[in-house]
């Protein structure tokens, strides 16, 4: 429907759009894992394009039906979609304008966001882009550029030989899980599980602190704990306080 609504419902009777749309959207339907049909990982690169591909293919043939009652109608449709849009807030992208929460109040402002920005940035950039990396989700992408990179709290991996390797790194924003976990159970429990196993790495030196800066936090393997990034993480982890108490 979310993607009908702007062709104004063209695709719906689109034989086309159907055939080329349908048969990649049987095949992720028929997967397992909770991303199967995600908006915006499989689903829209395997689905969309055949939705709107589906729609044009059936304007060619039918442009007679292109009538100004009809283009008065598609305008409708695509502003509606566009509240739609704005109000749905997708992956957070709007949220400089739009609460993630209301009750309660979840809000990170423009200028906060960008000033964490530059934090992460300034701390993983130490990363070398040789080395394999577990990161949490919203370092991933600016660290993607890696042979190997897997999303904490994932240690391990196979490398192109099949051989399981432990990661060189591990990259953490807690910080960004800290201001959303209030209201949302996703990044509360991954909070409360990544700061465990933070301490735990250190505590049992398989990785040391390289940096703490904002919340985001960076371990290298087998090197001991930088003096600084170890203050700055007893004075944050103080900050997290009961939050990250382990649960039973």
């Amino acid at each position: 429907f979310r993607h009908w609504l702007p062709l104004a419902f063209v695709p719906a009777v689109s034989g086309t759009a159907w055939v080329v749309s349908g048969v990649p959207l049987l095949a992720l339907m028929v997967q397992t894992g909770q991303t199967a049909l995600s908006i915006t990982v499989r689903y829209a690169l395997a689905v969309v394009p055949g939705v709107f591909y589906g729609a044009i293919v059936w304007w060619s043939y039918n442009a007679k039906r292109f009538t100004p009652k009809f283009r008065r109608l598609w305008v409708s449709c695509m502003a509606l979609s566009i509240v739609f849009a704005i109000s749905a807030n997708p992956n957070r992208t709007l949220y400089f304008l739009i609460p993630d929460s209301f009750v309660p109040w979840v809000h990170v402002s423009l200028t906060r966001q960008w000033q964490h920005s530059s934090a992460a940035q300034q701390v993983i950039r130490t990363v070398p882009p040789d080395a394999s990396v577990s990161a949490t989700t919203y370092l991933i992408p600016p660290l993607s550029s890696r042979r190997a990179i897997i999303r904490l709290p994932l240690l391990q991996f196979k490398d192109d030989r099949g051989e399981v390797r432990t990661v060189d790194y591990l990259a953490a924003d807690l910080w960004q899980l800290q201001q959303y976990q209030v209201a949302f159970k996703e990044e509360r429990d991954t909070l409360r599980r990544l700061v465990p196993l933070i301490e735990q790495t250190i505590a049992d030196s398989s990785y040391g602190l390289r940096a703490v800066q904002d919340g985001v936090v960076l371990l290298q393997k087998g090197v001991a704990s930088d003096a600084t990034a170890l203050a700055n993480w007893t004075q944050y982890r103080k900050e997290l306080g009961a939050m990250v108490d382990r649960v039973s």
